[in-house]
């Protein structure tokens, strides 16, 4: 990581969607706060310092488990979950993406698709939030931020 700094995250949440995307980001260990004592947590953290990768068994397992629940949404679709889950309608969610209406209906289907292929039906805009609540969607994650949205980063020179 950049200026040497190294992240161990300390939860109590068990979303693996939240876990992974820590992990993707650059936390080099994860500890449930259930799961560890005060010695747990120290040699954790001992470790971490010697860029060795922290996982329990209970972490991989949740981070397993819910990958193997959580669909691929696109930067788009998963914008488009994030805003409904916010309780913004169709039309608004179209303004703030600077998208047509019907692009939002699209993303929308595309979605529930997605959620079916993974055995998780939402056929409602509650059951939508309700998968943007368990699968992390419902938060802000670096790559929606980054200039450019869904468009690939360009190689550099």
């Amino acid at each position: 990581m950049e200026g040497g700094r190294r992240v161990l995250l300390f939860t109590e949440g068990d979303r693996g969607a939240m876990i992974a995307d820590a992990i993707e980001a650059g936390a080099q260990g994860v500890v449930l706060k259930s799961q560890a004592d005060g010695d747990d947590l120290v040699a954790a953290v001992e470790a971490v310092a010697e860029g060795q990768l922290v996982l329990s068994p209970e972490v991989a397992a949740v981070i397993e488990r819910d990958a193997e629940l959580r669909p691929r949404l696109s930067p788009r679709e998963r914008e488009t979950l994030r805003l409904l889950s916010q309780g913004l309608g169709d039309r608004q969610i179209a303004t703030v993406m600077d998208i047509s209406q019907a692009t939002v209906k699209e993303n929308l289907k595309r979605i529930r698709v997605k959620y079916v292929a993974h055995g998780r039906p939402a056929p409602t805009r509650v059951d939508l939030h309700q998968r943007a609540l368990e699968d992390g969607y419902d938060e802000t994650t670096p790559d929606e931020d980054a200039p450019g949205g869904d468009a690939p980063a360009e190689p550099g020179p």
